[in-house]
């Protein structure tokens, strides 16, 4: 068996004539550039060969505008606006994301946060792949919720927005800014206006007149122009339309639909998009540099500056060229390419002299020719990995099956030099191979890595979601236009050698708990031995487990026994093998009473659910019910029938029921509805005189004015103001009015607006009770003053 230092802890173009061939600028394009590259695409709507492949790329060459969206959250971005700007334009897009999401709730399941986070980042980068683009995450707090902007800033440090921003729009160079509407919300809300403002004030920080009044270095480098920044906009006639219901001349698809397939791949908002989608007008207002600017197109005049400066005779002789290729023109392709990639690489090697803007045509139309070339050419290489999953100091070996576009008479090479540092070629320091068909090579990883695997316990603090292992196949033919770079980038994973992985971080300590575990080997050698809980306050089972090979897998439940009479508070307890601790998780222990003689029911959305477990939590035997098959039969056995979080949105089959659920609270049953989304408690109508609007005012530190003797704030538990401390991500979610009170009670509201956030009234036998309260992220965390307060609900 491994020690304990063994473990990991964790918690949770062608070339120039071969006369002018000069290895150095060779190896400067090379690192510099994006040349053939392989991207998975699900739907392959950018495939590596084919007309298809010729068109967008010969697009992408007379495009090439840099566009960046920015969202507050993944999920939020305009991806039918990005397909075409991408497959319509040739942009080159970025989608980057202010938070992970984490605090937004997702349409599968209840998830802790970090795992929540982790998700909607992986469906970033495949929805954005979808599009051939890329992502960036600034991993800043999740906020869905704040009453003033003061609050706002004490979670967003306005320096530390923009220098993030800063970063992101040196690297990504965009000429155009895109900023998203925050999709929950109507109206703009206080985090799309704090965006938009901090966008502004990267942009005006990184102009050549900033840096000039603040002495600063006025090489292009030190800067960056931003052409025009634009806002989603709800008014269409003041704003320019883009044109999503164009079909794509290739594919005939609507652009609109290509966005909607990419937008699948985000599951954890798969009915929340629906809903945007629906009020989405694909318009944006302009807001920088003149606002009053009149646009027909986003990208409207884009690439006149290079047909105008130092680049003109170059970039016209590039339109006539890709011009000829849209229409399928291919007659002397490769001889026009040479000579266009001669003119391009002289211009690399004088790009001291240019502009910014200018550097980065060269670059772009380099990399750009490059994958013509390959196209052109029919390159293509079969490689394969044995190990893409890998921990510090590790082997995996690449082997170069076959290269095809290769001519007789030349030399091909592969090439390592744009690897990472620290990886170690064939166990020596050469970059440089002679290709062989067939040929192997080792490559052993880094000694210092920074795991990304599991992506909820490493890594959602980094910048890109994946990492990438990157080398070249350069082939120099006696005529250049035979030559050809082709790129491959290779999505890499990185973990310890030994993961113990508490998916159930925190517990509570009641009879009956457990925690579950994943345990994996990613080491070549096998594992086995005996996990458990041994501690001075807890005690479980043990499990023996054996892994016996790389990235062997095993879940493991390991049932607690409590010791002794701690007193209320949250502790952490080790996991151990061998007496040596592998993991913590946390166990939190509160009281809380309720009246277990209550048959309790539960009408769910979700696979999983803070509110199920909660009841377990508190002794609740409570059934879950299937939301189309609502009898009466099964209603009448049941004392409380609780509709869950969002239930009637993520079930709408609930609302056919209406009738049988008012009947069950006449005959004397408690229908306990927690918050429900505005629109779809509308359509239910299961109380008409409550009506609701969907707000972020209401954030976790919201006062509260009570009503303290009433008994759902009373009976069995007594709660008290520090029951309503230390709540996560928002108080409620609407702002609840009744058209008519009548005998309705509301023992919680708002003290500064006297909303309402928890109503109960009597109908006939039974009483009708809403919570808007957000207590599903409350329950999560074992708050005891939500689990006191969800007894109450239950018991009342």
């Amino acid at each position: 068996m491994k020690t304990s230092s063994e473990y990991a802890l964790t918690m949770t173009t062608p070339m120039p004539r071969k006369s002018k061939i000069h290895l150095v600028s060779l190896l400067i394009s090379i690192f510099a550039l994006t040349a053939c590259e392989k991207k998975p695409s699900p739907q392959n709507y950018f495939p590596s060969s084919g007309r298809e492949a010729l068109h967008q790329t010969a697009l992408d060459l007379q495009g090439g505008v840099a566009v960046l969206a920015l969202a507050l959250r993944p999920g939020y971005e305009d991806l039918s606006t990005l397909a075409y700007l991408r497959m319509g334009r040739g942009a080159n897009i970025t989608s980057a994301y202010l938070t992970n999401g984490e605090a937004a709730e997702s349409d599968l399941r209840t998830e802790y946060p970090h795992y929540l986070a982790a998700r909607r980042r992986a469906e970033a980068v495949n929805a954005l792949t979808y599009l051939g683009g890329e992502t960036y995450f600034l991993n800043l707090p999740d906020v869905i919720a704040a009453r003033d902007s003061l609050k706002l800033r004490q979670a967003w440090s306005s320096d530390s927005v923009r220098a993030r921003l800063v970063r992101l729009i040196v690297k990504t160079k965009p000429s155009i800014i895109l900023i998203a509407a925050d999709r929950a919300q109507a109206q703009p809300s206080l985090q799309s206006k704090f965006l938009r403002h901090a966008v502004l004030d990267a942009v005006q920080h990184l102009s050549p007149e900033h840096a000039k009044t603040n002495g600063a270095a006025s090489q292009p480098e030190q800067y960056w122009r931003v052409r025009r920044v634009f806002v989603e906009s709800s008014r269409p006639e003041n704003a320019v339309r883009v044109p999503v219901e164009e079909k794509h001349p290739k594919w005939q698809k609507r652009y609109r639909l290509i966005g909607a397939e990419a937008a699948s791949q985000y599951q954890s908002f798969r009915l929340q998009r629906k809903t945007w989608q629906e009020a989405q007008s694909y318009a944006y207002q302009i807001v920088f540099p003149n606002a009053a600017e009149k646009l027909n197109a986003l990208d409207e005049g884009m690439g006149e500056a290079a047909s105008r400066g130092r680049l003109h005779e170059v970039a016209w002789r590039m339109s006539r060229f890709t011009a000829d290729l849209l229409e399928g023109n291919t007659n002397a392709a490769t001889k026009r390419l040479a000579a266009l990639a001669d003119s391009v690489n002289y211009y690399m090697e004088q790009r001291y002299l240019l502009n910014a803007s200018e550097v980065q045509s060269i670059y772009h139309w380099k990399g750009t020719l490059d994958k013509l070339q390959c196209l052109l050419l029919g390159a293509t290489v079969d490689y394969e990995f044995s190990d893409t999953a890998l921990t510090a100091l590790q082997v995996s070996f690449l082997t170069i099956k076959n290269v095809t576009g290769i001519s007789e008479k030349g030399e091909t090479l592969i090439f390592f030099g744009a690897t990472a540092p620290g990886w170690i070629i064939n166990e020596g320091f050469d970059k440089r191979f002679t290709y062989k068909p067939g040929e192997r090579f080792s490559l052993l990883s880094p000694q210092q890595v920074d795991f990304n695997t599991p992506a909820a316990l490493h890594g959602l603090d980094e910048a890109k979601a994946t990492r990438l292992f990157t080398f070249h196949v350069i082939h120099r033919a006696a005529e250049p236009e035979h030559s050809f770079i082709y790129r491959i980038d290779k999505r890499m994973s990185f973990a310890p050698r030994f993961l113990v992985e508490v998916t159930t971080p925190l517990v509570r300590m009641f009879p009956g708990e457990w925690i579950e575990l994943n345990l994996k080997n990613f080491s070549r050698d096998g594992v086995a031995d005996t996990i458990r809980v041994a501690g001075d306050l807890a005690a479980s089972n043990a499990f023996a487990f054996r892994l016996s090979q790389k990235e062997a897998e095993q879940k493991a439940t390991l049932y607690l026994d409590w010791k002794g009479n701690g007193e209320e508070g949250t502790y952490r307890i080790p996991v151990t093998i061998a007496g040596d601790t592998v993991a913590w998780f946390a166990a939190r222990k509160f009281a809380a009473q309720v009246n277990r003689d209550k048959k309790v029911g539960v009408l769910s959305g979700l696979a999983t659910s803070s509110l199920t477990e909660a009841l377990r939590r508190l002794g609740m035997k409570a059934r879950l019910l299937e939301t189309g098959k609502i009898t009466v039969q099964q209603l009448d056995s049941l004392d409380v029938l609780i509709l869950d979080r969002r239930a009637l949105s993520l079930a709408p089959e609930i609302s056919k029921r209406q009738e049988n659920l008012t009947a069950f609270v006449r005959r004397g049953g408690h229908l306990l509805v927690f918050a429900q989304d505005a629109a779809a408690w509308q359509a239910a109508s299961l109380w008409k005189d409550l009506q609701l609007a969907p707000t972020a005012i209401f954030d976790e530190e919201t006062r509260l004015q009570t009503i303290d003797n009433h008994p759902l704030l009373s009976a069995p538990n007594v709660l008290t103001a520090e029951d309503w401390n230390g709540w996560l991500n928002a108080r409620g979610y609407n702002l609840v009015r009744l058209v008519e009170a009548g005998a309705a009670e509301a023992p919680v509201r708002a003290m500064e607006n006297g909303a309402p956030l928890l109503v109960t009234k009597k109908l006939e036998q039974g009483k009708l009770t809403y919570v808007d309260l957000a207590l599903t992220p409350q329950l999560l965390n074992l708050h005891p003053g939500a689990f006191r307060l969800l007894a109450n609900l239950i018991s009342y």
